[in-house]
């Protein structure tokens, strides 16, 4: 059986001043400020998306309405990305240096990351077969984890 290679985000480029987003917003006429510098250092050091009020609760010196404020923007240039996993909508970074994907399982909730480019493929097959090219930088695929499926074929077999 083909096994795909887990990937293993490499954190450094994951750092946004690694990805140029400072030049990504001077190119657009925007300005670099503290706050939206913050904002995306916090969810460069945190080790899972953030939700908004985590964000509220750890920036210093911002209250809600400019964290909500500068998460709006930072979603419409591209640097953020809002994801709802199973109704909750948290926030991390965009970064164009290491697209990737979520597998979830949505029994136990673990969640693997899979390189963008392992979906290369299906990309080409949608778009020769419906002439549909899909948004390619993020999707999230619900599932059953390697474990719960093990789990769920022994409980279903019968105890004889």
């Amino acid at each position: 059986m083909f096994r795909m290679p887990r990937l293993e985000l490499n954190r450094s480029l994951h750092a946004p001043q690694n990805w140029g987003y400072k030049d990504r917003l001077r190119k657009t006429g925007h300005r670099i400020t503290p706050q939206r510098e913050q904002i995306l250092e916090l969810l460069h050091r945190a080790p899972h998306r953030m939700g908004a009020l985590e964000l509220c609760a750890r920036a210093e010196g911002m209250n809600p309405a400019t964290v909500y404020r500068n998460l709006k923007f930072l979603i419409e240039v591209g640097l953020v990305r809002a994801v709802e996993l199973q109704g909750e909508l948290s926030y991390e970074l965009v970064n164009p240096n290491a697209p990737h994907h979520h597998l979830l399982c949505r029994k136990c909730g673990l969640e693997q990351i899979v390189s963008a480019h392992a979906a290369t493929g299906f990309y080409a097959q949608l778009q020769e077969t419906y002439g549909f090219r899909p948004d390619t930088n993020h999707w999230v695929i619900y599932g059953l984890c390697e474990r719960c499926q093990s789990n769920e074929e022994r409980v279903s077999k019968p105890l004889i």
